[in-house]
């Protein structure tokens, strides 16, 4: 996880901040940031009413980001977990950019924390993942609320992304983000 950290901060490093994004990158000013339709309200009840409320939540933590960051957005990665970096010579590399997007650095940490504990223990990955980060870069103003919030809005921008898709398994896909969503919402 340090070392994924590391590479995030190099990347990080390698992209000034943007005042606007750039054509072809996601803008993850909205907690749907893939160009799909908002589907959430087709869901069945149960799983529409957890959704919505999860997304609308995450969307005030999402604004309240935009509106406060010290610091502007920049391309990120947008999915950097271990499925996308290959190691060569003890190095590792970043793989598959589809998720580029226009974002701040937090919800880029988030994303690649939730990643890496699939949502599990988040504290104990904040810090493992600031540990490297702070290797090279600043760590920024990203703590455990916060992390939570921008987790919140991943799952539910990929459970907009898989129900535009009707991805196979779309049922129980939902269902487990569903249940970590009504967690959330405590």
């Amino acid at each position: 996880m340090q070392q994924l950290a590391v590479l995030s901060a190099r990347l990080h490093d390698a992209s000034p901040p943007l005042p606007t994004a750039p054509p072809g990158a996601l803008s993850a000013r909205s907690v749907r940031y893939f160009d799909v339709p908002d589907l959430l309200s087709e869901l069945p009840p149960p799983h529409r009413a957890v959704l919505t409320a999860a997304r609308d939540r995450a969307a005030a933590a999402v604004e309240q980001l935009w509106q406060t960051s010290d610091t502007p957005p920049r391309l990120v990665h947008g999915d950097l977990t271990p499925s996308n970096v290959v190691a060569h010579r003890g190095q590792l590399s970043a793989i598959d950019f589809q998720d580029l997007s226009w974002a701040h650095v937090e919800q880029d940490l988030a994303h690649s924390i939730y990643g890496v504990t699939r949502g599990v223990d988040l504290a104990a990955g904040l810090t493992a993942f600031r540990a490297g980060y702070e290797q090279l870069r600043p760590w920024p103003q990203l703590d455990l609320a916060l992390l939570t919030d921008l987790v919140a809005a991943r799952r539910v921008s990929m459970v907009n992304l898989a129900v535009v898709g009707q991805r196979p398994g779309l049922a129980e896909y939902v269902e487990r983000h569903a249940d970590a969503l009504r967690f959330y919402l405590g």
